[in-house]
């Protein structure tokens, strides 16, 4: 049995790492998702506060944190 285990040990180490770099891969992207999204809200918010208007181009702060 540890003959076959050794033979088979690489391919299964080299199968387990792919599933853990893609599920990295999956969470970062999420991540990343989640972070642009803030960074488009404060963006906006931003931008509306410097204005002192509540209406830029026919748009509110809401309609364009919605968009």
């Amino acid at each position: 049995m540890t003959k076959l285990w050794k033979r088979y040990k690489p391919f299964v180490s080299a199968g387990i790492q792919e599933l853990i770099t893609y599920r990295v891969n999956f969470f970062l992207y999420r991540i990343g998702d989640v972070m642009g999204a803030f960074v488009a809200f404060y963006l906006w918010k931003a931008v509306f506060d410097s204005s002192h208007q509540s209406l830029i181009q026919g748009f509110t702060l809401s309609d364009m944190t919605l968009y």
